[in-house]
């Protein structure tokens, strides 16, 4: 197929063509090829999978070679995804907290092990609980319930780096009234100190529902793992999951311990790789 027909063919679509030498022979419109020049990679996702900054559109990368007598191109489509991650976004997402679901939570938590590893980077995994929750649903009601559950969610996010910047900690909702929290490349006392400045925040609020004064407290399991700790583990997906599994029995057994110590409080401890 001549190489003028397969540009009439993606003419509607984002694609540069390159020759062997990889120069650029289409588009020759300036604005798309700056536009292109833009994208960047989505962090800590699909390595094929470029954002753009300002129109934040989604693309995704797929590559091609074309032989045309003793020539060769090669074609790359940039191929839009922008609705298709936004409906994936939403089945991920919890619908009272606006927080990431379990699943979704504990597939990005192996993956942040897997950066860790990788990095030797130090990490924590955080466990929180609200405190005597089922007593503002008897109290107040179940509009109320999931109301401080927003709350609580828009405090572990506003207080953790829960953005696109790097490095950005995970904030998931994993239970009933229970969240998951991972801080990367941040020391212990660090993490006890931002987990306490979040506990107190929490506690101090003056949460207000349809004219009712609610008060809440949360207890906090923390398990931390030291960049010396992380290099003993393997990279790979059945070590970290096995890693995390344990990890979450830690922060488990934390929280345990900050509810038999009077809730509202912080309970951290080293893990030992075994």
């Amino acid at each position: 197929m001549p190489l003028d027909i397969i540009m009439n063919l993606f003419s509607d679509l984002l694609i540069i063509i390159r020759d062997e030498f990889g120069n650029v022979i289409y588009p020759t419109d300036p604005q798309v090829l700056k536009y292109v020049d833009e994208l960047k990679p989505i962090k800590s996702k699909k390595h094929n999978e470029l954002v753009h900054p300002d129109s934040k559109r989604v693309y995704q990368i797929l590559n091609t070679s074309y032989h045309e007598g003793f020539n060769t191109y090669y074609i790359t489509r940039y191929v839009e995804i922008t609705d298709y991650k936004k409906r994936e976004r939403e089945l991920q997402t919890d619908e009272t907290t606006g927080l990431i679901i379990k699943k979704a939570a504990y597939k990005e938590f192996n993956e942040y092990i897997s950066e860790c590893i990788s990095n030797g980077e130090e990490f924590s995994t955080v466990l929180v609980d609200a405190d005597f929750f089922k007593r503002v649903n008897d109290t107040y009601g179940h509009l109320a319930g999931d109301y401080v559950l927003r709350y609580i969610a828009d405090t572990l996010k506003q207080q953790t780096r829960h953005s696109e910047s790097r490095p950005k900690d995970l904030v998931g909702r994993i239970g009933g009234e229970e969240f998951l929290v991972v801080l990367k490349n941040i020391p212990a006392t660090v993490t006890l100190q931002r987990m306490n400045q979040i506990r107190e925040s929490i506690a101090n609020s003056s949460i207000v529902f349809e004219g009712q004064p609610i008060n809440i407290t949360c207890s906090f399991g923390v398990v931390h793992v030291p960049s010396k700790e992380i290099k003993l583990v393997p990279k790979n997906p059945e070590k970290i999951d096995v890693l995390r599994s344990q990890l979450q029995h830690t922060a488990d057994l934390q929280l345990y311990k900050a509810k038999e110590s009077g809730r509202n409080n912080v309970q951290i401890k080293r893990y030992t790789i075994q």
